[in-house]
């Protein structure tokens, strides 16, 4: 038996219907985008601290520097990137189907 993964994309206003525990893949070059965003403009220190804490801990998963996506909860992903879901490129969020061949 073997396993087949596929990654296929999902638009970010479809993030908000997702359950919060829910995994998805997150494009490791948004998060450093937000992570930048968040440093520079969000002024309450509690918030700024928070939203940076969580994009952290997503960066730590990653393995190794060819890695292009790396995953989060659907409840970090809220905390992360905030209202601006919708807003985010195509090739943001993708959920990995897993199906045995």
């Amino acid at each position: 038996m073997t396993v087949k993964s596929d990654m296929y994309m999902i638009p970010g206003k479809s993030i908000m219907e997702k359950e919060d525990k829910e995994i998805v893949l997150v494009n490791i070059n948004r998060i450093y985008e937000k992570m930048a965003l968040a440093m520079r403009s969000i002024s309450d220190e509690t918030e700024r601290n928070k939203v940076v804490k969580v994009q952290r801990r997503a960066l730590t998963k990653v393995r190794t520097d060819k890695e292009m996506f790396v995953p989060m909860t659907v409840e970090d992903v809220k905390i992360g990137f905030g209202s601006n879901l919708d807003k985010l490129p195509h090739n943001t969020f993708r959920f990995m189907k897993v199906t045995e061949k």
